[in-house]
Parts: C-alpha cells; structure tokens; sequence
C-alpha cells in the first residue's frame, strides 16, 4: 500500500509545483508598445532555444520556461535592435523584465536594375531573329504580316483573304486587348478565349 502511495505522489508531485514565469513589457523608442515583438529564452550554457513567445498589442508578453535554471532572454523586432540580458529562473518564481527597443537603420546592398535584349539561347523564351537577308528572299506580292506568319508565336490574318491590303499581325495570337497566361511554359489560355 505504501508503494502505491509513493509511485502515486512522484506522479502528482511535478503537477503540484509552481512554474516558473518571465513576464514583462517590451517597448520602442518613445514608449510605444511593439505589438508581435518576439521574446526567445535561450539556455546559457548551450545556447539552446527553451521557450518562446509574443509580444501582444500592449507590448506584454508572458513566458514560462519547462524548467528553472539560468537563461539568455533575447528580445527582437524587425526595425529595432535585439536586446539580450541574462535571466535566472528558481523554481515557481515570477520575475518581470521589461525591454526597450532602439530603432536600427537597416542597410542593405545596393540593387541595380538593368535591361538588355534577351539574346537567343540564353534566355527561357521563343524568339527568332529575321535578317534583312531573310526578308528579301521571301515573295513580296504579300504585305509584311503576312510575311511573318510562319514565325512562331505569330498569327495574322486578312479582311480581305489575299494577304495584300488590311492584314493584321497578332504576337502570342491575342491582340492588344488581352494578356496571354501562362504558368511554367504551359499557356492557360488561347485566341479563342474571350476573357
């Protein structure tokens, strides 16, 4: 009976003790709260992350470690400096710490922007060239978009059925209305689509 009793009361015993809680408040520059500042308590010896929240709108946060013990408490939010100071945690203490957080100049490297033609081979897309060259061998009885409806991508067509006189030239098959889809290289829609 008293085993029982002994094996009951180490199963109850853990509940029955008070946890340990980091509370406090974290702050900006001219005291306002930073509401989704994060609070991370990082074990000192291994620098192991134990526990983890939030800030709230208030600014107020609450944390309770799995275990007492001394910690690195590390709060951070973007646009500000990360504040770090050591916490040590006993056994059902409530300790509060208050953060406050400087505004940090973000820098990064400098972008550059620049446009070129896309050369053919180096670039994911259909593209062909047509020379001077390759235009004078090709019948001139018919007007240019005629001319160049064999390229791909190209689709024309003629109001009066010769291709001389009122021919219109499409690229991509859709005129200037519309906007061809594609996702991956698959087109999603087509000249016939009316939307």
């Amino acid at each position: 009976m008293l085993r029982r009793f002994a094996l009951f009361a180490a199963f109850l015993l853990p509940a029955t003790l008070p946890a340990q809680t980091l509370t406090g408040r974290i702050v900006g520059d001219g005291n306002e709260p930073l509401a989704g500042a994060t609070v991370v308590l990082l074990d000192e010896s291994s620098q192991v992350q134990r526990a983890g929240t939030a800030a709230g709108t208030d600014g107020r946060y609450t944390l309770r470690p799995p275990t007492p013990g001394r910690y690195v408490a590390v709060f951070s939010f973007v646009g500000r400096a990360p504040y770090r100071t050591a916490v040590v945690l006993a056994q059902g203490e409530t300790k509060t710490l208050d953060a406050a957080l400087p505004t940090l100049a973000l820098s990064a490297d400098e972008v550059v922007v620049a446009a070129g033609r896309a050369s053919v081979g180096l670039a994911p897309i259909t593209a062909t060239n047509v020379s001077a060259r390759d235009l004078e061998r090709l019948p001139d009885v018919k007007d240019l978009p005629v001319l160049l409806g064999t390229q791909p991508s190209v689709t024309y067509y003629s109001e009066n059925g010769n291709g001389v006189g009122y021919t219109y030239l499409r690229l991509r098959g859709f005129d200037e209305r519309r906007v061809a889809v594609s996702i991956n290289g698959i087109p999603q829609n087509d000249p016939e689509d009316l939307s």
